[in-house]
């Protein structure tokens, strides 16, 4: 808790031996990993609660309501979601300041052993998320139609619109057709769905599920969005993976105080950019070709505010008395090289430890008798060094989330007006599998691994590594604004392709006219479906005297 001390007996081989037998096969090194492994699994369970919403939620909106007003609907609903990481970051700022038992400690946040109750959020919000679902159970298992369906429209929905993914309609065994079919005056089938299963329907469902995936892969605009996002992906997981770290190192912050400015962020620069990215959409009536421009540019905003933002910065305080050093101060103190535990000195220097500073004891959270530092004495932790960087660094990072989220709301309008209205709910429901496969799973992997070369003392317990102790803050702010830099400079190359295919083939300008079109209803659909609902109605009454005429 407190550091390695002078120790001239040499002692500390003999404890780590003892606490190896005590702790018999559980060492620490396997309660990490069974706690991992129950932190993964239900992170599982939760991706599969959220999956239905990436498709469903947008399809429902879109269906339901004018195509104009589609974005701005879709921004307050994404706005609220991203209030959701806002509050984690506040509460998660507030239990920070908890220390991780939530016992009475004389311990500081600042103090290089602080830990937080960070197990707190899982235990307060999973239990809020339990509440909330409650009311899910008493929704209908059906959502009420808009309107009532007419005969004329019955047909007309068969014929084009049966099958949500482009499903040829199923037969059973006996090789008649499983819905129920009505034939009218002219020859066409008047279908009742009541689907049954069977193996050759299963195989019509796998079928039907290989052409929508073909269609989808093969359409470019759709393919490039997809990539772009993955791209942007890697990005926000390094941003909310490492940057509290970051600004914690890099400004000498505690972690409550670093996880207020991520939530100041979060909330007011997340929200305000979705909202007004749904708000612009609504205001410009945006296209997908206007919204693949819009992306474009919101990405290109996003990637020169990251820049901008690593080359603010605060000098990394020089460290005293490393062990191997030239110091003789602490030669008879048997330091070990992996046991850092910054202390600021009486003299105003940050050491490597307690013992490379040559301190005795402890008194009072005042480390005292220490040979190295004049006055004797010290304190645990950095000592405090002035910089004046954060507030801009904050704002331009703000920026960068404001531009980012810009595009969230007209991306989603580009997905489902780039592909065919039957593929519309499948698009973004597969959408959202790759971009959490390549990118929330692939994103943190690779910024982990990267971050991990920069770590220059690594704890080290009994032979068993454990957290980064010390990192190069310089190679630190380099390698994670090039990391988030490069990748929206992918995504927007990736984009710019997107845009020139789009002009180049005109295949956009296609989309927007047909969505123009469908938005209009045309006195010749009109008279058509009118006819369809005259068929229907002297068939009805064809039938009801067939049936009379049967009964006399």
């Amino acid at each position: 808790m407190y550091g390695d001390f002078c120790d001239a007996s040499n002692s500390s081989s003999a404890l780590c031996n003892r606490d190896l037998r005590r702790s018999g096969s559980w060492s620490s090194e396997h309660v990490a990993t069974i706690s991992l492994g129950i932190i993964v699994v239900g992170m599982m369970l939760q991706g599969f609660g959220k999956a239905p919403r990436a498709s469903l939620v947008v399809t429902y909106v879109d269906d339901n309501t004018k195509r104009t007003n589609t974005g701005i609907f879709m921004g307050c609903i994404v706005t609220l979601g991203i209030l959701g990481p806002a509050v984690a970051y506040t509460m998660g700022g507030l239990f920070s300041k908890m220390y991780v038992s939530l016992e009475a400690t004389t311990l500081t946040p600042k103090h290089p052993n602080w830990i937080g109750a960070w197990w707190l959020g899982y235990v307060v919000f999973g239990i809020l998320s339990l509440v909330i679902s409650i009311p899910l159970f008493w929704f209908p298992r059906k959502l009420p139609q808009r309107h009532k369906a007419t005969p004329g429209d019955i047909e007309t929905v068969t014929k084009n619109d049966f099958s949500i993914s482009g499903l040829p309609v199923a037969s059973n065994a006996s090789g008649e057709g499983i819905n129920e079919s009505t034939k009218s005056s002219n020859g066409s089938l008047i279908h009742h769905p009541h689907v049954g299963f069977s193996f050759k329907s299963l195989l019509l469902e796998l079928k039907g599920f290989l052409a929508v995936l073909v269609r989808l892969w093969t359409n470019p605009i759709y393919t490039c969005t997809i990539i772009s996002s993955c791209f942007v992906l890697f990005t926000v997981s390094a941003i909310g993976s490492y940057t509290p770290k970051y600004m914690e190192r890099m400004f000498n912050l505690p972690a409550y105080k670093a996880n207020y400015i991520m939530a100041g962020k979060s909330l007011c620069a997340s929200c305000i950019g979705t909202f007004l990215g749904g708000y612009l959409t609504k205001r410009l009536k945006m296209t997908a070709k206007k919204a693949l421009l819009f992306i474009s540019g919101a990405v290109f905003l996003s990637f020169v505010c990251t820049l901008a933002a690593m080359f603010f910065q605060c000098e990394q305080p020089t460290v005293h008395n490393w062990p191997g050093s030239t110091e003789s101060c602490y030669d008879d103190c048997h330091c070990e090289e992996n046991k850092f535990f910054a202390i600021c000195g009486q003299d105003g220097k940050t050491y490597y430890s307690p013992c490379t500073a040559g301190c005795k004891n402890i008194v009072k959270e005042v480390y005292q008798n220490c040979t190295c530092i004049v006055g004797g004495t010290a304190v645990a932790g950095f000592c405090d060094y002035g910089c004046n960087q954060l507030y801009a660094y904050a704002i331009f990072s703000a920026l960068g989330r404001v531009t980012g989220t810009l595009a969230i709301v007209p991306k989603i309008i580009l997905i489902i007006r780039c592909v065919e209205n039957r593929d519309k709910g499948f698009a973004l429901g597969f959408q959202a599998f790759m971009t959490s496969l390549f990118g929330w799973l692939l994103g943190p992997i690779i910024i982990g691994y990267v971050i991990d070369g920069i770590c220059t003392v690594w704890d080290v317990t009994c032979g068993t590594t454990g957290r980064c102790l010390l990192y190069d803050n310089d190679v630190f702010r380099v390698k994670l604004h090039s990391y988030c830099a490069t990748s929206l400079a992918c995504s927007f190359v990736v984009l710019t392709i997107a845009c020139i295919y789009a002009r180049c083939t005109g295949c956009l300008d296609e989309k927007d006219q047909k969505n123009n079109n469908n938005t209009k209803t045309s006195p010749l659909h009109l008279t058509s479906v009118n006819s369809d609902y005259s068929q229907h109605k002297d068939i009805t009454v064809s039938n009801e005297n067939n049936k009379n005429a049967d009964g006399l």
